[in-house]
């Protein structure tokens, strides 16, 4: 007998040695998770829109980093903007080449002042992007977009801001963006204007018959939905700025006046505007019963061809067919960007006064029609290489607000895509403003603990102590 109770003593004796060390085990595992959770909280995006998490636009760019970038957060201590906080964090986690500064102006003036361009003030809230001597102030006023007479915060564009700044200054390239005026031309809608000033391209409003204009290299010149031709000095005043290399955004509408020295301007460039208007047949081109609402073709190009590896889908109205002129210079590169299907057919300006059909006639003229079209001039002169560029659009409604909407912003892409295939840009990198009408979930310490605690303690001794009551009831048995 005294053998098998030695036995069973060292089998109680090892069955305690092996339980202290499981104590000790899961005691450590528990210091050591509570380390590391007294660091920073834990923070989990379960936005429906992923609004404090980087997109994969911005984080193949910022892979790709190789200056070393300064981000400056302005703010008094204790009041910071928890959801700048949580979007500025992520961008250190991509890449070491971000540093983040949490900086109180009121503690440290001298800093800021630095940053400070005459009397105007950097507002609290604001975050500085700094690239060796260079650097950008995104106004906090900028970061969020406003509903309801600013009453309700409808999106958050940090991302767009931050990272399309950070480009800009790598880039070091500017445009400028010239709005004629003086036509009764309709007005960019905001959301155009402000995506466009995100990526860090200006906006000037422009008389040719009153303005003292001295363009730079790879400023535009954006004419929107004339009213009134133009005057013979402003066509000609135009046509001298594309053959210095100038860049020129036309949106024209069909109307019942003519536009002769618009027409002239269209035609040193190889192409004219036909006084007709596009209707579909096609039911996968157009989106209601009324067959002018069309949704074009994409032809393969720098412009589109984002759009057409996102698939997306432009929509426009009241589109007319461009025509390529046979006579036409051997500079001129003619490239369609838009085109309606086989099926569409075009109705003549007078005929839609004289017939109340929008249905196809045997006087209508066949498709398809090129209804977007980019046309660059390389010319050499002097030794001196000048490439004029011009982006035509037969319908203005491609930056209508509300087409824009009804696309889910294939348009504004489309236009973006031009102002930056026309200033001769890297495209944008293209960050839609993300709704924050959701929230994330933050656990703070406490919370951490408990669910620490349940994880690593609790669960492993109901485990155990199952284990123990087993071997306990099988060594009974025995």
């Amino acid at each position: 007998m005294r053998p098998f109770r030695q036995t069973k003593s060292n089998q109680t004796k090892k069955h305690g040695q092996y339980s202290i060390l499981s104590t000790l085990l899961v005691v450590g595992i528990f210091i050591f998770i509570q380390l590391i959770v007294s660091e920073r909280p834990i923070t989990i995006d379960l936005t429906e829109n992923r609004v404090f998490s980087l997109s994969e636009a911005s984080i193949s760019f910022l892979e790709q980093l190789d200056s070393d970038v300064t981000l400056l957060s302005l703010n008094r201590i204790g009041e910071e903007d928890t959801n700048l906080t949580r979007l500025l964090r992520e961008y250190e986690k991509v890449t070491e080449r971000i540093t983040i500064e949490y900086i109180d102006p009121e503690r440290v003036p001298h800093i800021i002042s630095q940053y400070q361009e005459g009397n105007s003030a950097i507002t609290l809230g604001s975050v500085i992007v700094e690239i060796d001597d260079s650097y950008q102030v995104i106004d906090a006023v900028d970061m969020y977009i406003y509903a309801d007479n600013y009453e309700k915060i409808e999106s958050f564009q940090v991302e767009s801001l931050v990272t399309n700044t950070i480009a800009h200054l790598i880039e070091n390239n500017h445009t400028t963006i010239y709005e004629l005026r003086g036509h009764g031309e309709s007005e960019l809608p905001n959301i155009l204007k402000g995506t466009l000033s995100q990526k860090n391209v200006a906006m000037e409003e422009l008389q040719l018959l009153r303005d003292d204009w001295k363009p730079q290299q790879g400023d535009i010149v954006w004419i929107q939905s004339l009213q009134k031709d133009l005057t013979n000095v402003e066509e000609q005043t135009l046509s001298e700025f594309l053959e210095e290399g100038g860049r020129i955004l036309l949106l024209h509408d069909i109307q019942d006046q003519e536009f002769p020295n618009v027409q002239t301007l269209l035609e040193r460039y190889g192409m004219s505007i036909r006084k007709e208007m596009v209707f579909e047949n096609s039911s996968t081109h157009t989106i209601t019963s009324e067959n002018y609402y069309l949704l074009p073709n994409f032809i393969q190009h720098p412009i589109v061809n984002s759009l057409i590896k996102g698939e997306s889908t432009a929509i426009t109205v009241y589109a007319q067919p461009i025509d390529v002129l046979n006579m036409r210079k051997d500079t001129l590169v003619l490239e369609p960007l838009l085109m309606s299907s086989s099926e569409s057919f075009g109705k003549s300006f007078e005929a839609m006064k004289q017939s109340n059909t929008y249905e196809k006639e045997e006087s209508d003229s066949e498709g398809p029609f090129q209804i977007g079209m980019a046309v660059t001039e390389e010319r050499n002169v002097d030794h001196d290489f000048l490439n004029g560029k011009m982006v035509v659009y037969s319908s203005s409604y491609l930056a209508n607000e509300d087409f824009i909407e009804a696309s889910n912003q294939a348009n504004l892409e489309l236009l973006v895509n031009s102002v930056f295939w026309l200033s001769e840009r890297e495209n944008p990198i293209n960050i839609m403003s993300k709704d924050v009408s959701s929230e994330i979930l933050t656990m703070n310490k406490g919370q951490q603990m408990t669910i620490a605690m349940i994880v690593i303690v609790f669960i492993p001794l109901l485990i155990m102590s199952v284990g123990g009551f087993v071997w306990y009831k099988r060594n009974k048995n025995d």
